[in-house]
């Protein structure tokens, strides 16, 4: 053996040797043939290796590579077939043999490991033998294959020596049977197979005796090019390994189904996944991990996962019902593995939570539609002492809120699997949410029974709850909300109970109702809230009407001592459910009027007078049955000391009362008498008399006959012997609370829901056909549809209905030469009223904060509205610009003046982009690009207002403003409201700080009412809405954009060069960039071609044409593709029908038609091209030095120049010869050095 093989050299032989061209080579080769024979022999201690190494060289430079080549190959061959086949013969028994070819004799697992075990130690053995004598022979050999195997392309000696042991030792055919012959390697396969399968069983196998025949196989190759495909592993025994481990899963998956739960049967699963990845990496090879945990995969789980998810008793819906979460987890994990979608999974718990909830719903119509308990038979039931059964009313308002807590359970139970058991996978979050949506809104009442849940808490359940657990529950109700597709139907309920909430004062917290409030803003929007809104809005001013009119009447100096006090609540007609709040509001001028009391008159005209002299044309209409009154009560008869009593009373009980004031003691009054002196219509006079005369503890009337009914006849008296402990009694109405419709009531309220929605059917409709003036009626009953949805599930049949009813009002047209049915809009209709005028505004927009101010503006004001655009001159504008100004001819069309900010200083502020030397020239290119662009798409430009920032930014009022908002915003608040905005860098400046406080105040100093932007820009609105007021400056509406998708998917940005289109790019460019666009087949969302389609070119289209716009796709076969609406060019292409190759050339030809005036002004006006060119110099070119030729240091008198190093050594030189002075110029050549002295590197 050799020892420091590492440092030793064999060195050429001198000239000396080999002067003599005639070499002996049979003596030669006889020395090097013995000497080879000791080294298999491993007997080469006492051979000379240079001598070997010599006589090698020799014969290679004589040029006997050749013979010597086959001599050796011949010498190997000799020995493997004589010396080492032998050898693993004779380990090689009979069982092993009949066991490879199907057959076994062997019974027991000792016995085929033990035999198994003979033949691998045999086979590593003579491997590792083999490996090792062809290293030494290689290193004799050396020469020969540096020069006579790489001059004639011959494998080196090793690796011809590997294949010999291939082809010698593994596939010589052992001995041929009647079809095939046997070879060691087929042998070895089926061991190797047999010990992975006992493994698999549990046997004790020795894996590291595997590994080191595997990595024999592994060290083979097809052929001498040893290619990385063709290794031996690859094409011998990993075929045969995935078959039988195919043939194994497939039987155990079968068996495994059949004996055990879906539990176990997962945690099976799963452990065999983890155990051939084990194997995988400490027994066989990892090139295998891929394939056989595909192999396992498919047929233990893939064949068999629909199985295991519907097994009975123990699948899917088991784990669901137990809360096995942790079941369902492995169940996720083998699904998610098989299928990246898991729809079986999806099905099976989709199916559950849909069977679960209509339980829940059917419990609940069953228990609405329960008898009510008997009364026990205890006394007489006139007297009215014993327990009254539960009423229906509240059975019904009781299931009405069980069903809600149901529903809000199976939330929590489903959200805890999402989170613990489905690791947050939106896929499912997306079918648990259709789902809940289709069980909910399949019971007809949700809506209802979800406002009186919010009505309960709002009332008693949120007493003596922590602010995090109001949160909470409000949370819960909201996404129960969330799901409710008639929100519209909601809304009215939501607004009944609210409103007898507000009045009767039942409210536990209003902050808590705020805070409601602003949860449905953020949920359903403003449009949902207004009215609400509204109705606490009319609550605030009716106690400041109220105590302006005590501080009135005060300085009236009324003489009556006795004089009543009033509290009015003035509520505006139109944002209240006074229609279901008053049953005879809705009977308009002929409901009848409640007579007051000549004291509670003369207060109530007092009150009008003072009214009506703030507010000249306006009416009030008092409605009795909404208000409460205090009245105090003397009771001649009581028990006690004191006999008066504060009695809190309806309006209408008040009147009732105050009637038997003037009657003598012992008299009474008919129901007929009271309602002829009242004027209260019977079904409330009955309400009110049963709660005075018949409800137990506040029978302040006596009524003969004694009985729960009222009849006209029934006579009424004052009951002087009313005793109760409390000094205040409070009286409610019978049945006044809120409760769930019957179903007369719940007709009427759909009735007039629907009513409500044809209205808004309507609107839509005509709000559709003024922007695209002709529209076939499919695609007008869809895009009606597709607006409405988010509100409520429009009917085809009423939608129908409203196009005709338009049609007759000549709001419509039919073209009835059209094929098939269309319409259009008519011009006489063009002429915008002021609702038309907001709808517009609003079109298309993601959100609008404070919509009421837009509304005063228009309809109250009537004045167009102020509304202001800023862009900061930073990046290019690029083509996604286009969306604003679609907004701004939507702006200029509804007649609003539009200013257009060029925000110098803001560039200037946002940080890492323009320098302030180039803002001046960027801010004159920017107006000439918008001008461009609004041209472009037939808007106005002169209406517009351009308005530069630094002309009233670095005003003294401006500084000083600026420095008075500083000091009431925060240094986190000013951060958030940035975030989206400003570029966010580790140790960002002050002017991150700055920017959105600037964006807040240009909102006063230009004067406007509105201000628009992208929804990026939200924080910065609300920021200006909240911070604004604390500087005595008001409020103004705020108009969202969504935000541009670029090109590859994400936002389109100035700053990212592949997702964004400049408005001056050329033909080419823009193919280029369109062409790697991001459109995968089938998809659509996050599609950028798709999304640029959606926002930029069909909107352009329908401006420039000025009516509807259309995309046309051009075929190679067939008719082109003409789109007017992105729904259906999204389904087609979901459909794939529409494909990218199809959709990328239509919209690069469409966008470079766009480009193309833009372009040609530019090249036309010689005035922007000057400022393009100072606005975005190109940027400097550095000049190349030319590099030095290094020569090395091997050529006569060379000294190579070598760098200092830090601490002062030097290779190379001598140090007398080094400048350390020279290195740290050169590291200065690649440094930055700033203002401050200080260095960064570039």
């Amino acid at each position: 053996m050799l020892a420091g093989r590492g440092r030793n050299k064999i060195r050429p032989p001198r000239r000396g040797l080999g002067t003599n061209d005639n070499v002996d080579f049979d003596s030669m080769w006889a020395e090097l043939a013995s000497s080879l024979r000791d080294i298999h022999n491993k007997n080469a201690s006492q051979l000379s290796f240079e001598a070997l190494y010599r006589n090698a060289y020799k014969l290679v430079l004589k040029k006997r590579g050749d013979i010597l080549y086959e001599h050796v190959k011949d010498f190997e061959e000799e020995w493997l077939a004589n010396e080492v086949q032998p050898r693993i013969l004779e380990v090689l028994s009979p069982s092993l043999l009949l066991a490879s070819t199907g057959g076994s004799t062997i019974t027991t697992a000792n016995e085929k490991r033990a035999a198994g075990e003979k033949l691998l130690r045999a086979l590593k053995q003579a491997w590792e033998d083999h490996n090792l004598c062809m290293n030494m022979t290689t290193d004799v050999l050396m020469y020969m294959d540096r020069i006579y195997c790489k001059d004639f392309r011959k494998p080196s000696i090793f690796t011809a020596s590997m294949g010999q042991f291939r082809d010698y030792v593994l596939r010589t055919p052992l001995q041929p049977g009647p079809d095939h012959q046997i070879s060691i390697a087929q042998v070895l396969n089926a061991v190797i197979l047999d010990q992975v399968r006992m493994d698999r069983e549990g046997d004790i196998i020795d894996k590291s005796l595997l590994k080191s025949c595997v990595y024999m196989l592994e060290g083979l190759y097809e052929t001498e090019e040893e290619e990385e495909h063709l290794k031996l592993y690859l094409t011998s025994f990993e075929p045969e390994f995935l078959r039988a481990s195919e043939e194994f899963y497939r039987h155990e998956g079968s068996a495994l189904l059949l004996d055990a739960d879906a539990g176990t049967f997962c945690k099976h699963a799963k452990k065999r996944v983890s155990e051939e990845e084990d194997r995988c990496r400490s027994t066989l090879s990892p090139l295998t991990l891929g394939k056989i945990k595909l192999v396992v995969e498919t047929e233990l789980i893939k064949n068999h996962l629909r199985e295991v998810i519907a097994l009975e008793g123990s699948g899917v819906k088991y784990m669901i019902d137990n809360d096995r979460t942790s079941e369902l987890e492995m169940m996720y994990d083998l699904s998610a593995r098989v299928d990246p979608k898991k729809e079986e999974l999806k099905k099976a718990v989709q199916a559950r939570i849909v069977e679960q909830g209509n339980d829940a719903n059917n419990a609940t119509i069953a228990a609405t539609q329960a008898p009510p308990r008997p009364l026990a038979p205890k006394g007489d039931r006139a007297d009215g002492e014993e327990k009254a059964p539960e009423k229906p009313v509240n059975l019904q308002t009781t299931a009405a809120i069980n069903w809600v807590d149901a529903v809000l359970r199976l939330k929590d139970k489903y959200d805890t699997f999402f989170t613990q058991a489905f690791q947050s996978d939106q896929g499912l979050q997306t079918a648990f949410t259709r789902s809940f949506t289709d069980f909910i809104n399949a019971f007809e009442r949700s809506s209802e029974y979800l406002s009186l849940f919010f009505d309960e808490n709002m009332k008693k359940g949120i007493k003596g709850k922590t602010e995090n657990e109001v949160d909470e529950l409000l949370d819960k109700g909201i996404t129960l909300l969330r799901y409710i597709q008639d929100k519209d139907m909601f809304e009215r309920y939501y607004k009944k109970h609210l409103s007898r909430r507000l009045l009767m004062k039942r409210s536990i917290s209003m902050d808590a109702e705020r805070q409601m409030i602003s949860k449905m803003k953020m949920e359903v929007g403003n449009t949902f809230t207004q009215r609400i809104e509204a109705m606490f809005k009319d609550m605030t001013v009716s106690d400041d009407y109220t105590t302006q009119y005590k501080r009135h009447v005060a300085q009236l100096g009324d003489p009556d001592p006795k004089r009543a006090e009033i509290e009015v609540n003035v509520l505006t007609s139109t944002m209240w459910p006074l229609d279901t709040m008053a049953p005879s509001y809705s009977e308009g001028e002929n409901r009848p009027k409640c007579i007051f009391p000549s004291q509670i008159e003369r207060i109530k005209e007092g009150f009008e007078k003072f009214y009506l002299d703030k507010h000249s044309g306006r009416q009030l209409t008092w409605q009795a049955n909404m208000g409460t009154a205090d009245i105090r009560a003397y009771f001649p008869e009581m028990k006690g000391a004191k006999k008066t009593r504060e009695l809190n009373v309806s309006t209408y009980a008040m009147v009732i009362l105050l009637l038997f004031n003037d009657l003598p003691p012992g008299h009474s009054m008919t129901c007929e008498e009271v309602q002829a002196q009242t004027n209260i219509p019977f079904n409330e006079l009955t309400r009110n008399l049963q709660s005075l005369a018949v409800a137990n503890k506040t029978r302040v009337l006596v009524k003969e006959p004694m009985s729960k009914d009222i009849k006209p006849t029934d006579k009424f008296y004052f009951n002087e012997h009313f005793y109760s402990q409390f000094q205040r009694v409070k009286i409610g109405v019978i049945t006044t609370g809120n409760k769930v419709e019957d179903s007369a009531e719940r007709s009427e309220t759909e009735k007039k829901n629907n009513d409500t929605r044809g209205g808004v059917i309507e609107a839509a409709v005509v709000r559709i056909m003024k922007q695209r003036k002709k529209l076939t009626h499919q695609k007008l009953i869809a895009e009606v549809i597709q607006q409405l949805t988010a509100r409520f599930m429009p009917d085809v049949n009423m939608v129908k209905k409203r196009i005709e009813s338009l049609i007759e009002r000549e709001y419509l047209e039919r073209i009835e030469e059209k094929e098939p049915p269309a319409y259009r809009f008519p011009k006489m209709a063009e002429t915008l009223s002021a609702d038309e005028k907001i709808a517009l505004i609003k079109e298309q927009l993601q959100e609008v904060l404070k919509p009421e101010i837009i509304e005063d503006v228009i309809k109250k004001q009537d004045r167009p509205l102020v509304v202001y655009w800023g862009t900061a001159t930073t990046g290019r504008p690029h083509c996604g610009y286009f969306v604003p100004m679609v907004k701004i001819a939507h702006f200029l069309k509804a007649g609003c003046k539009v200013k257009i900010l060029v925000a110098d200083i803001h560039g200037f502020l946002d940080n890492l982009k323009a320098p302030i030397e180039l803002v001046q020239f960027r801010a004159e290119y920017y107006k000439f690009v918008i001008t461009a662009l609004l041209k472009s798409v037939n808007v106005p430009v002169e209406r517009l207002e351009f308005v530069l920032g630094s002309s009233y930014q670095l005003s003294a009022k401006y500084t000083m403003d600026l420095f008075r908002l500083s000091s009431v915003v925060t240094e986190h608040d000013a951060k958030k409201a940035g975030a989206e905005v400003v570029k966010q860098v580790e140790n960002a400046t002050l002017s991150g700080l700055i920017y959105p406080l600037m964006q807040a105040l240009d909102e006063e100093h230009l004067g406007v009412d509105a201000q628009f932007g992208g929804v990026d820009q939200r924080k910065i609105f609300t920021l200006a809405a909240e911070q604004l007021p604390k500087i005595n400056y008001k409020e103004r509406a705020h108009l969202m954009n969504p935000m541009v998708p670029g090109l590859m998917g994400g936002k389109m940005s100035s700053s990212d060069p592949d997702s964004k289109l400049d408005v001056l790019e050329t033909a080419d460019g823009v193919r280029k960039k369109l062409k790697k666009a991001h459109a995968a087949p089938k998809e659509v969302e996050g599609n950028g071609i798709i999304s640029f389609v959606e926002y930029v070119l069909l909107p352009v289209s329908a401006l420039k044409s000025g009516g509807q716009g259309n995309f046309v796709v051009e075929r190679k076969e067939g008719e082109p593709l003409i789109y007017t609406d992105i729904a259906t060019l999204k389904k087609d292409y979901e459909a794939d029908i529409l494909m990218p190759q199809m959709l990328k050339p239509a919209a690069t030809n469409a966008l470079i038609e766009l480009l193309q005036p833009i372009q040609e002004e530019y090249l036309h006006t010689q005035e922007w091209i000057d400022i393009d060119k100072k606005a975005y110099p190109p940027p400097e070119v550095k000049k190349k030095e030319k590099k030095v030729k290094d020569r090395g240091s091997r050529f006569p008198g060379a000294v190579k120049e070598v760098e200092a190093k830090p601490d002062g050594h030097v290779e190379g030189k001598t140090k007398d010869q080094v400048n350390l002075a020279t290195g740290a110029e050169e590291a200065m050549k690649n440094l930055d050095v700033t203002t401050d002295g200080t260095a960064k590197s570039c």
